[in-house]
């Protein structure tokens, strides 16, 4: 493990919103859905995982 802080997972948590808007752009909602669903969900664990 890293020696990261809590406040960088914060950080990196709190920009994976941005990064994924950004990842997306003006792709069809529609077909980027189910991906979206899929890492946010990974993300969720992830989070938790951290505590």
């Amino acid at each position: 493990m890293t020696g990261s802080t809590p406040d960088d997972l914060v950080t990196t948590f709190r920009s994976l919103a941005r990064r994924q808007r950004e990842a997306i752009g003006d792709a069809d909602p529609n077909v980027v859905s189910g991906l979206v669903v899929e890492l946010q969900g990974h993300v969720a664990a992830a989070a938790a995982a951290l505590g």
